[in-house]
């Protein structure tokens, strides 16, 4: 309710459409949920992890793990990356106004921002390859 209410607003401002609406949406509830973790681990110092296992489907004694954790660090910079991406964000649509590549550099910016977030998370080399 609290992001349509900005992008409701912002979107007269920026003259927001299709891809690019989606890309601002969605920073902006990375934004609030980053900022809500980063509360909770505050005030909890809990750390949370999540560890994926892989095995091989020939080779089933051969396993590797997708480690993924989330602590107060973490979560500090998660909160970081995507109020830059956010602020990147918003001010290329200001600057490529009118460029038909601007949904596109949006995607690809909005990916980048994805993958530091991940690289932010990863705690191990598998998960660093795949960011």
């Amino acid at each position: 309710m609290f992001t349509t209410l900005i992008v409701t607003v912002a979107q007269p401002l920026l003259g927001l459409r299709g891809t690019v609406k989606a890309a601002i949406t969605s920073l902006i509830i990375l934004f609030i949920g980053c900022a809500l973790v980063f509360l909770h681990l505050t005030k909890t110092g809990r750390v949370y992890f999540l560890d994926f296992k892989i095995y091989a489907i020939y080779l089933p004694s051969i396993t590797n793990s997708i480690t993924i954790s989330v602590d107060y660090l973490s979560s500090a910079f998660m909160f970081l990356v995507v109020a830059i991406g956010l602020a990147a964000t918003v001010y290329s649509r200001v600057y490529l106004y009118g460029d038909p590549q601007t949904p596109d550099f949006i995607v690809k910016l909005l990916w980048f921002v994805f993958s530091m977030l991940l690289l932010v998370i990863s705690k191990n080399i598998i998960t660093l390859y795949l960011s």
